[in-house]
C-alpha cells in the first residue's frame, strides 16, 4: 500500500524527561548534556489488528551536546523507519509461516518494499535477539532462503510466535 490510509488510526504522543537519560547512545556519554530539539510528528506502521494500524506519534527530541547529534526518537520506532519493532516481528512470522512480501505489505499497510527490508535488515543483524517472552515449549526447524543458505529457526508452537532465526547452519 504504501500510504496512509485504511485502517485503524491511533494519535499519540511520548517524551522522555531529561532526567531518565543515563547516557547518550550514539557517543556513550554517560549523564550527557541534553538539550532538548524541539517535538515531531512521526506517522508509522504498526502491527494488524485485522486491519493496518497507522501510529501517529508526536515525540519529544533530544540533542547530545557532547556528540551534536540527536538522540533515537522512540525505543519502539524500528531503526528510525516509518514501522515499529511490533511489526517487524509480525513481518518475520507471516514470511516465515509463507507469506510473501505482498501479502504482508497489503495487510500491514507499509510499502512492499519496506517490508522488504525490514525482512532483509533483521536477517544481516542476526546478533539482536527477538525477545522470547514466557515461551515453555520450544519447536525447532531450518528453512532455506535462496542466497542465505540454511537458516534454523525457533518457534513458540503454543503462539505460533518465531523467537529466533540463526544463520550458519551447516547442512550435511
Amino acid at each position: 500500500m504504501g500510504r496512509f490510509g485504511r485502517g485503524h488510526h491511533v494519535k499519540a504522543s511520548w517524551s522522555k524527561p531529561k532526567s531518565e537519560i543515563h547516557h547518550s547512545p550514539r557517543c556513550r556519554a554517560d549523564s550527557p548534556d541534553l538539550s532538548g530539539a524541539g517535538e515531531s510528528d512521526r506517522k508509522l506502521y504498526d502491527e494488524p489488528l485485522r486491519k493496518p494500524v497507522y501510529i501517529e506519534l508526536n515525540r519529544q527530541r533530544y540533542r547530545c551536546q557532547s556528540c551534536g547529534k540527536e538522540l533515537p526518537s522512540h525505543p519502539d520506532i524500528y531503526r528510525d523507519c516509518k514501522i515499529s519493532v511490533r511489526l517487524v516481528r509480525y513481518i518475520w512470522n507471516r514470511y516465515l509461516r509463507g507469506a510473501s512480501f505482498s501479502a504482508i505489505a497489503e495487510e500491514t499497510g507499509p510499502a512492499k518494499s519496506t517490508v522488504h527490508n525490514a525482512f532483509q535488515h533483521r536477517l544481516e543483524i542476526m546478533d539482536e535477539p527477538l525477545t522470547p517472552g514466557d515461551a515453555t515449549v520450544l519447536s525447532m526447524d531450518e528453512i532455506h532462503l535462496r542466497g542465505h543458505g540454511y537458516l534454523a529457526v525457533f518457534v513458540d508452537p503454543e503462539s505460533k510466535e518465531v523467537i529466533e532465526v540463526l544463520r550458519g547452519i551447516d547442512k550435511p
